[in-house]
């Protein structure tokens, strides 16, 4: 609600010469007060009559007034009034204006348009007592009576004190108002540091969750390099033996070669992970054939393991393709090594073909041996390995992420018979 310059004071009376005297009364003199005092003043306030220089300058009120004549003028201009948020902040009512509604009822309705409007009743007669009144309108700081003749001080105390009132209350309505938004305001605030402090904690234990991630991963690395370092480090060759050609230093020779394979093999994966993680791998394209890939992989793990491992190429699987060989190659000799070293009694098969969606290569490989838990699915690509899936481990996670960097994708697919099953579908160009 807007607060006008001046405070606004409404005077109904139905004697147009009262809304004159009220205007003298309230009237500040920039000087000293020198109005003439009419017949009608003298006796609404019991002063003399005076005469007026012609000369005289006209006062300057500090009140914004209005008149009305009756109670119905009156109740249309405060409604006005509220409408344009430019409310009265007092009336002086008279109680008797013929032929309208007195002032006790206009006193009630100006009420139900505006419940804050102070009102003095002006009256020269006994028309309601006391009790009549406060039965009337209630019994309220809102209303002052005052009788007929009343002096020129009292008026303006009445308009001073009633106006300064209004004003009050409207304030500490606007201060409520902004406590109000003040702790709306605070309390948006605290939800947001909780939603943010919920954040941060969900951060922090997604921090530490991946900080004992990477120890463990330090600490099974530092297990699979260092067990074999040391291992390489505590044997002797016997170069006499060697190169005199002692089958006993010939063994000792190829004890060597289990450890050091290791080494290179967990050095090398670390070091491929690490680039593809950063952004530095390069993805080569080069033409090859995924079936001689295929039979690659599968003749060299059937050489080195008692497992059986073999390869199916089916006829939609394409010649020769332009794509990565070496990383391709890299996915499937670590899928057919993980088979390999879960099936120990049971067979590998490696199976080659176009995938169902165009322009995309399919590379499946499957064992006989224990299959995996709904559980141990989520930590099959994790580096090394987590609890309760022992297939994980570094290399099904650089297989994964190796897939990524082709732009395929790799996934555990459940069999309903016993073993697992590995699906490597990547993007390949078909050569003539």
């Amino acid at each position: 609600m807007s607060t006008p310059t001046r405070p606004r004071i409404l005077i109904v009376d139905d004697n147009a010469a009262i809304h004159a005297d009220f205007r003298k009364v309230l009237a500040r003199a920039s000087e000293s007060r020198g109005e003439s005092v009419s017949s009608s003043e003298a006796a609404l306030f019991g002063e003399p009559a005076q005469a007026t220089p012609s000369s005289e300058t006209p006062a300057e009120c500090e009140y914004e007034l209005d008149d009305a004549l009756q109670g119905e003028e009156a109740v249309e201009k405060v409604r006005a009034a509220c409408a344009s948020r430019t409310p009265f902040a007092m009336a002086f009512l008279d109680v008797r204006m013929p032929p309208g509604i007195d002032g006790i009822e206009t006193a009630r309705r100006l009420w139900e348009v505006d419940a804050d409007l102070q009102i003095v009743l002006c009256t020269a007669y006994s028309d309601y007592t006391w009790q009549e009144t406060v039965a009337a309108l209630g019994r309220t700081d809102r209303l002052l009576i005052l009788k007929k003749p009343f002096d020129t001080v009292e008026a303006c105390q009445l308009a001073a004190a009633l106006t300064e009132k209004r004003a009050s209350l409207q304030r500490e309505r606007e201060n409520l108002a902004a406590a109000r938004r003040a702790e709306l305001e605070a309390r948006a605030y605290a939800a947001s540091l909780e939603t943010m402090n919920r954040a941060l904690q969900s951060s922090w234990a997604q921090a530490d969750s991946e900080l004992k991630r990477r120890n463990a991963f330090l600490q099974r690395l530092s297990s699979d390099v260092l067990a074999p370092a040391q291992r390489l480090l505590l044997e002797q060759l016997d170069l006499e033996g060697l190169a005199s050609g002692e089958r006993s230093a010939s063994l000792g020779l190829e004890r060597l070669l289990d450890p050091a394979i290791s080494v290179v093999s967990a050095i090398a994966a670390v070091l491929e992970l690490s680039a593809i993680e950063s952004g530095a791998a390069r993805v080569a394209s080069e033409p090859c054939s995924p079936a001689e890939l295929a039979l690659r992989v599968a003749g060299e793990a059937s050489r080195c393991s008692r497992v059986p491992v073999n390869a199916h190429i089916e006829a939609s699987a394409p010649a020769t393709i332009h794509g990565d060989p070496a990383r391709l190659a890299r996915i499937v000799d670590e899928l057919v090594a993980n088979a390999v070293r879960h099936s120990p009694q049971g067979k590998v098969e490696v199976r080659v073909a176009a995938d169902t969606q165009p322009g995309m290569l399919a590379i499946t490989v499957q064992d006989d041996g224990e299959g995996l838990s709904r559980d141990a699915e989520a930590h099959v690509f994790e580096p090394f390995n987590s609890p309760g899936c022992e297939r994980a481990g570094l290399g099904l996670a650089l297989a994964r992420r190796t897939a990524s960097l082709l732009g395929g994708e790799l996934v555990y697919e459940p069999r309903e018979e016993r073993g697992a099953r590995f699906r490597l579908r990547v993007p390949v160009r078909v050569t003539a």
